[in-house]
C-alpha cells in the first residue's frame, strides 16, 4: 500500500511540477510520510512473503 501511495504522490508531484515539490501542495509531506514507512518496515519482498506465510501457509514449519 505505501507503495501505491508513494507513486500516486511521485506521480501528483510531477503533474504540478515544480509546485507539486513545495509545501504549499499536499503530495510532498504525503510522499516523505510513505516513503518513511517503506524504509523502516523492511523490503517490500520480505513483507509478501509474509503475508503469503500467514494467507497461505508458505514457508510454515509445522
Amino acid at each position: 500500500a505505501n507503495r501505491l501511495v508513494c507513486d500516486a504522490a511521485d506521480r501528483a508531484m510531477q503533474v504540478h511540477g515544480g509546485i507539486g515539490y513545495s509545501r504549499h501542495k499536499p503530495f510532498e509531506h504525503i510522499y516523505r510520510h510513505h516513503r518513511r514507512y517503506r524504509i523502516t518496515e523492511g523490503a517490500e519482498e520480505i513483507q509478501m512473503r509474509r503475508v503469503a506465510q500467514i494467507m497461505f501457509g508458505f514457508g510454515s514449519r509445522d
